[in-house]
């Protein structure tokens, strides 16, 4: 649900919870003052009220980098497996009925051998602690044993810019090269096609003036970086990539990820979700709804003809 308050947009995402002898508890998140939300769920004593407080209020920079141990930040102790990230625009990999395409699981559980405690038919618990699994999907933050604030420094940030690249003969090549302690995810991509760019060392330079329009991306490029463009978003059909309003070829990157290769100059590459299934929906349901409405107007016509013939035999 969404509501306004006091131009304060709230969101609301209730949790239901079926426990033992058909009891049913509702866990909701209840409203506060500002933008942000807070469980219902009581935290635990001391440490997670005061961490998921310094985490909000710190300048972490959810829109460049994921989260890990989502339901300890929120206070959720109780509940490993939540997606109340999304409520605190919390990025992260995993949650409650993840989306897991099959891609996706080969990449997750080459890197981290699956076990019941993180993976399961129901979603994906955000606690893996994987150093090369986190660096890759762009995890930058979650807590230490001793629940104090984690900034790992070798996180690949979600939009970056790469000048050196290795080109591998298929994916599973580039999942072993990614499984390779001497590969580093902070200068090297992983590619299957070779781009048309050179290939020089060198670290990757974070792009973060990036704007969100509904099911656009804009990231601003200058003409300083490499043009060689990382986006650490799941390679998905439906997703294209325009720079300047001209359309580009998405290569796939780290196996499961995208990049692209800009022209040389500043200006804006845009990734736009335009997937060819909704559009064809959309085209079948307004031929649909164009067909039902010609044959109302010819029932309608129909009728009207009847009526007069009646009225004429009648007279």
């Amino acid at each position: 649900a969404k509501v306004t308050l006091s131009g304060d947009d709230l969101r609301v995402r209730p949790h239901i919870n079926v426990r033992r002898g058909d009891r049913v508890q509702i866990y909701a998140p209840r409203l506060v003052a500002g933008k942000r939300v807070s469980p219902m769920v009581e935290p635990e004593e001391g440490t997670v009220s005061r961490t998921l407080s310094t985490f909000v209020s710190q300048k972490y920079d959810g829109n460049q980098y994921r989260s890990n141990n989502i339901h300890q930040l929120l206070g959720i102790g109780g509940e490993s497996m939540t997606s109340m990230g999304t409520v605190y625009q919390l990025r992260t990999y995993g949650g409650v009925d993840s989306d897991m395409p099959r891609d996706w699981i080969k990449f997750v559980t080459t890197l981290v051998p699956a076990n019941g405690l993180w993976f399961s038919r129901g979603g994906i618990v955000t606690t893996l602690k994987n150093d090369r699994f986190l660096d890759l999907v762009g995890v930058k933050y979650g807590l230490n044993e001793d629940q104090s604030l984690q900034n790992r420094p070798g996180a690949v940030p979600r939009f970056a810019s790469f000048s050196s690249y290795i080109v591998e003969p298929d994916n599973d090549h580039v999942l072993t090269r990614l499984m390779d302690p001497s590969f580093n995810p902070m200068t090297t991509l992983a590619l299957t096609e070779t781009p048309r760019i050179g290939n020089v060392e060198g670290s990757l330079a974070p792009l973060d003036n990036v704007v969100s329009k509904s099911d656009t991306l804009v990231v601003a490029v200058p003409a300083s970086v490499s043009r060689l463009i990382f986006f650490g978003d799941k390679y998905a059909p439906g997703w294209n990539a325009y720079w300047n309003g001209q359309k580009l070829q998405i290569l796939k990157a780290n196996f499961i990820f995208m990049a692209v290769v800009v022209p040389p100059g500043a200006g804006e590459l845009e990734f736009c979700f335009e997937p060819q299934s909704f559009f064809l929906a959309v085209k079948v349901s307004l031929a649909a709804y164009t067909l039902m409405g010609i044959l109302g107007i010819v029932v309608l016509i129909r009728k009207i003809a009847n009526l007069r013939q009646n009225k004429l035999t009648f007279t």
